[in-house]
């Protein structure tokens, strides 16, 4: 894994609202926060199973420059192009949603090696299971 994004969606009285974490590296950098190892183990051990996951979904564009395609390509630059880019597409998700959650969620993007080659990770994940996070750090209770 090399960087990661994630969003807090919640319902607030009929209204998905969000709100976006920091942006965390694998490197030591002044401007990012460093994730923790086992954040990064949970995370890469997703990504390796998604090709085995029966319910995993394959997207076809029938544009090649489509907007989202642009915005996926442009996440593979600078990590301070892969959060602009990750708010655009939180933002999009936002409004793709039908109605407000009944539960809060985190809209998770992260770059990271699968097969040996480079891959953008998108998840969702319930608030307060697997993963939680505590104002800017992760909490290790990892289920």
């Amino acid at each position: 894994m090399k960087v990661l994004k994630l969003y807090h969606f919640e319902n607030q009285f009929g209204q998905t609202n969000y709100k976006a974490n920091n942006i965390y590296t694998t490197e030591n950098n002044d401007d990012y926060l460093t994730l923790p190892n086992q954040i990064i183990t949970f995370f890469d051990n997703h990504s390796n199973k998604v090709n085995d996951y029966k319910k995993t979904q394959n997207v076809r564009f029938k544009m090649p420059h489509a907007q989202f395609l642009i915005h996926l390509s442009n996440m593979f630059g600078s990590v301070e192009s892969f959060g602009n880019h990750c708010d655009y597409l939180a933002e999009k998700f936002k409004y793709s949603l039908k109605q407000a959650p009944k539960k809060s969620f985190y809209l998770i993007f992260y770059r990271t090696e699968v097969q040996g080659m480079e891959c953008l990770s998108i998840l969702t994940m319930e608030a307060k299971t697997g993963v939680q996070v505590s104002n800017s750090s992760f909490a290790h209770q990892i289920r």
